[in-house]
């Protein structure tokens, strides 16, 4: 019996198709995965400029306040800091040229994410005590190399699709190959016995001529 071929060109376009999917699906969550990080590491930082500038706060430091706000610049990252009192009133800030001012005014709120930047408001503490808020606006992952990042990802997964369909038509070849060799065994096996019944027959036709030609002989 020639067995079944177990491949069918549909089972590699299913696959390739499965594994195009799962690209994209893991693109996408490794993106929000690495927006996670982004909000998370400017939140340090925010928290970070938070405890740097309290004294200058408490104590009205305008100029100390621009300070540590200007140190920012060695962070390539950040767009725009701010530094503000109790009452939400802009005490220094810092942007890279082309930016956008920081706001007049700031109170506590949760990071957002708009047109590829982050902002994030925390508040500055003194012995448990709010004396002012540092605002922080920073660059997201430009879009360059977040398509670069999801081209890599379904080039993966492309070339998993290419072998997996490479594999797919290697095994119906084999498959064929193998079906060819069982159909040649199962005719060689036939010519075998249709030899081994012409040489009983001829064996039995034989011994009958012998036995034939003693009877002639005794006769």
């Amino acid at each position: 019996m020639v067995k079944r071929e177990s491949f069918r060109p549909s089972f590699a376009i299913v696959g390739a198709a499965i594994l195009l999917c799962l690209g994209i699906a893991l693109s996408f969550y490794q993106d929000r995965l690495r927006t996670a990080q982004e909000v998370h590491e400017i939140t340090v930082q925010a928290n970070i400029m938070a405890a740097s500038v309290n004294a200058a706060l408490v104590f009205d430091d305008k100029s100390a306040a621009r300070e540590y706000v200007t140190a920012l610049r060695q962070n390539p990252q950040i767009e725009m800091a701010g530094v503000y009192d109790e009452h939400g009133a802009l005490v220094a800030d810092y942007r890279r040229p082309g930016a956008a001012t920081a706001p007049g005014h700031a109170r506590i709120g949760e990071a957002t994410i708009s047109a590829g930047r982050i902002s994030i408001i925390v508040p500055v503490y003194q012995d448990n005590s709010r004396v002012g808020y540092v605002y922080l606006r920073a660059y997201t992952e430009s879009l360059e190399r977040r398509l670069l990042r999801y081209a890599g990802i379904m080039v993966l997964a492309i070339m998993a699709a290419l072998l997996l369909g490479v594999l797919g038509v290697a095994q119906k070849t084999l498959t064929q190959i193998n079906r060819q060799l069982h159909e040649r065994a199962i005719a060689l096996a036939d010519a075998n016995q249709m030899l081994h019944d012409e040489m009983q027959a001829r064996e039995k036709v034989e011994t009958a001529l012998r036995q034939s030609q003693k009877m002639e002989a005794i006769g």
